[in-house]
């Protein structure tokens, strides 16, 4: 029923679920115009090389985020490495954005609230990676055919992974998961606390290094 659901408000946004086991989604000339634009405002217009990072599930579900500094972390060492980075989420995430981009070295590009559903995907599509929790983006990343890390705590990715190819789940087995509690009941978190911003880090450079030899 999870699924079911999600894929219903997807529907409604203009994702589609096929005859087959694969997610569909669309961009107008117009979103992707759009999304040129904004990265044009970034410099960004010959990147070669960007990673998307989805900063929240849902203002309901904090337990499937992972922390600021896990973030800014991720970012630091993705910009080590000439990988530049955006952020993504609602309006309501502007502060844990504006964060995160204190808190980081580097420099991650602010696209929270600068995007509907349809604009992110056409942004999600310039992505070579997309790392995210189990949200609607996750869906959309998987519906654009872009390579995705989905960070599972308290959910489970046998319920809740889209459908797709070049799907990367990380999490921590752990006996209290998937446990579906909103907020952590010993309030560590550790079910996404102990995955680490180095871990990461590695899945992503290997979907990377995958996707240019394939090239």
């Amino acid at each position: 029923p999870a699924v079911l659901h999600q894929f219903q408000v997807l529907n409604q946004a203009g994702v589609f679920l096929s005859g087959e086991p694969a997610l569909e989604v669309w961009p107008t000339r117009e979103d992707e115009r759009y999304v040129q634009e904004q990265l044009d405002s970034y410099w960004m217009a010959q990147a070669t090389r960007l990673v998307g990072i989805n900063i929240t599930a849902s203002s309901r579900w904090p337990s499937k985020n992972l922390s600021p500094e896990q973030i800014a972390k991720l970012c630091d060492l993705l910009a080590a490495k000439n990988i530049r980075v955006l952020l993504t989420g609602l309006a309501k995430d502007k502060d844990l954005a504006r964060q995160i981009i204190a808190m980081a070295k580097s420099k991650p590009m602010d696209f929270t609230g600068k995007t509907n559903i349809l604009q992110l995907a056409a942004l999600i599509a310039q992505c070579r990676v997309f790392v995210t929790p189990d949200s609607a983006p996750l869906h959309i990343a998987a519906a654009m055919g872009v390579p995705v890390i989905a960070l599972f705590g308290p959910t489970n990715p046998d319920r809740h992974l889209p459908p797709g190819e070049n799907i990367k789940v990380m999490t921590k087995e752990m006996e209290c998961r998937p446990c579906y509690l909103t907020r952590c009941r010993s309030a560590n978190h550790a079910c996404l606390a102990d995955i680490s911003s180095y871990d990461v880090y590695l899945e992503i450079k290997d979907l990377l290094q995958k996707a240019e030899t394939s090239r």
